[in-house]
């Protein structure tokens, strides 16, 4: 493949496409008032979309109402019958026309490969489907970022994005299937997501302020909170002392890892004799494993893979976003009182690293040991997180 005449086929498609894109853009904010509907679909999320910079701001009010044109059985098929339309330049029409029979829509990507300069060959996380793809805005963070959210259209030869990329470096995509199921608790499948994104992609690029929260990696050990449901049936009660500290609260257990129940592992299990639950839950995926081998022995029937895999940064991003605490399983919440679960551990560290990643985003230096105090973690654990993120954002 020629990738230098290539480049030069879709330069010349974006130039030409630029002046009657910004012009149907225009026409179709007047028409039916898309500029309106941005201001109040976009409303729940003004106190996130605000630490956007004021000029991608623009850039995702223009991409909304583009898409709103230009997605499949968009408003494109009205306005070409429209005389305003038909009166433009044929050249221009012509795009239109084609434009409409290529719908743009909304993907989250994976760069497999990167064949030639801003050139890659992309996987649509929730379709599957492969495609190459000419993107210069990819292409500054090609290497750092895990996976990418684009609006994206096909110009006969391979596809383009139009308007702001998210391009995330502590999201995967069972991040976005767990927030997208979060804001759509029927969603049970790759493709009834990739349909609600197309539905509600504004509350995808609600993640757009987040792009460069970093995955945490401790040593050898990145985190990520893992949480397996299970019953109870066929666990024996008698062998969990010999791998667990365990307390008893009447008939409900909190059993700690030994060995890793501590950071950065946090590999616990909690038994609900009552309801004849079980929750598996830990912080690194060496401690997970550790986990269900431990759990295993005691005669628990647990699935293949985990029901949950949720990377802090989302978590942060999730509660920042919906304005509430993300709770992963029913003893997810700690409580203050004397017969509390007491598992703040997990909690406070996450607590910490929001704080941490805030304090490095506003260019502040910690005081270690006030925050080792405040989230009852030791100084020298606050010290290597903070260490960490600098290295993750390139600030060191």
């Amino acid at each position: 493949m020629d990738f230098n005449q290539l480049e030069k086929f879709c330069v010349d498609h974006s130039r030409k496409g630029e002046e009657i894109l910004e012009w149907i853009m225009y026409y179709g904010a007047g028409k039916d008032r898309l500029d309106k509907q941005f201001d109040l679909q976009s409303k729940p999320f003004k106190h996130v979309l605000r630490d956007l910079d004021p000029a991608t701001f623009r850039e995702l009010k223009a991409q909304f109402i583009t898409f709103k044109i230009l997605k499949e059985n968009g408003l494109i098929h009205k306005y070409l019958n429209h005389s305003s339309v038909k009166n433009r330049a044929p050249h221009d029409y012509a795009y239109l026309q084609k434009a409409a029979q290529e719908p743009y829509r909304f993907a989250f990507l994976l760069a497999k490969d990167n064949p030639a300069p801003n050139f890659f060959n992309m996987q649509d996380v929730f379709t599957g489907e492969e495609l190459l793809m000419y993107s210069p805005g990819v292409a500054q963070d090609y290497g750092d970022a895990l996976m990418f959210y684009c609006m994206i259209s096909d110009n006969g030869q391979c596809y383009q994005t139009y308007g702001p990329i998210g391009a995330f470096r502590g999201f995967d995509p069972n991040d976005i299937f767990f927030y997208a199921s979060e804001l759509n608790p029927a969603i049970t499948t790759d493709e009834e997501l990739h349909e609600f994104v197309q539905k509600e992609h504004l509350k995808f690029s609600a993640l757009l302020p987040f792009t460069n929260i970093p995955v945490t990696v401790h040593g050898k050990d990145e985190l990520i909170e893992i949480v397996t449901f299970g019953n109870i049936q066929g666990v024996k009660k008698t062998g969990l002392k010999k791998d667990f500290e365990v307390k008893t609260f009447e008939d409900f257990q909190i059993c700690t890892l030994k060995k890793y129940g501590e950071f950065p592992h946090f590999a616990t299990l909690f038994l609900d004799w009552r309801e004849d639950e079980i929750v598996l839950s830990a912080m690194t995926d060496m401690g997970y494993d550790r986990l269900v081998n431990a759990v295993e022995k005691l005669g628990a029937n647990l699935p293949e893979y985990a029901d949950i895999r949720l990377h802090p940064s989302m978590k942060i991003a999730m509660k920042d976003i919906l304005k509430k605490e993300i709770l992963l399983h029913p003893f997810d919440a700690p409580v203050s009182d004397d017969e509390s679960l007491d598992d703040m551990d997990k909690e406070s560290l996450n607590l910490l690293l929001d704080k941490l990643i805030l304090l490095v985003n506003e260019n502040r230096k910690p005081d270690f040991a006030k925050l080792a105090h405040e989230f009852s973690q030791d100084e020298n654990t606050v010290k290597d997180l903070y260490k960490l993120i600098l290295e993750k954002v390139g600030k060191m």
